[in-house]
């Protein structure tokens, strides 16, 4: 096929070939993600482990706070409410440590790949693994964050609710050291 002299001029901004998956990364750039490797593993391993913890713990304060319920008089039922509670909020805080762990173990993968075929299709798929990661840690950053900022809210307008009540009750001799 030809090439029309008139058609107007186009640019890869890839490089000068228009097939990616035949070029090669540089050996600094397969270095770096070889470098990075073996504690993206590391690290991810450390997640699974930590996600593990979390569902044992959540596992024994499920059964300890329905045992304690079942068996206990009523005045041990709130203590029993909180084990439970924390229980279940740990399994689920739990499957927050699961993704980024599945996320860095394929991020190693996909490293592995590159250093195996040094292809920049590969190192594409790699670092397409890690934005993965990162953007689900931002967004669990920013969650976060709004949860301790609708936290403080929610203690200064308990604050603003109770201490009227609470110097009254000072005031009156209710509190236990007010006198």
């Amino acid at each position: 096929m030809e090439s029309n002299p008139y058609a107007t001029p186009t640019t890869n901004p890839y490089g000068s070939s228009t097939s990616l998956s035949s070029e090669t990364a540089s050996p600094g750039m397969i270095a770096a993600l070889a470098g990075t490797k073996p504690w993206v593993w590391f690290m991810s391993i450390l997640m699974w482990i930590g996600a593990g913890f979390m569902i044992l713990y959540s596992v024994f304060a499920v059964i300890a706070g329905i045992a304690m319920a079942a068996s206990g008089p009523k005045e041990t039922a709130a203590m029993s409410g909180f084990i439970l509670g924390a229980g279940v909020f740990y399994g689920l805080l739990s499957f927050f440590m699961v993704y980024p762990a599945v996320k860095l173990w394929s991020y190693g993968s996909r490293i592995a790949a590159a250093m195996n075929s040094r292809a920049i299709a590969d190192v594409e798929a790699a670092l397409h693994e890690q934005r993965r990661y990162w953007k689900f840690q931002g967004i669990l950053v920013i969650t976060m964050f709004c949860l301790m900022i609708i936290m403080v809210i929610v203690m200064v307008a308990m604050m603003a609710t109770f201490m009227p009540m609470l110097q009254e009750l000072q005031k009156s001799g209710g509190l236990p050291g007010s006198r």
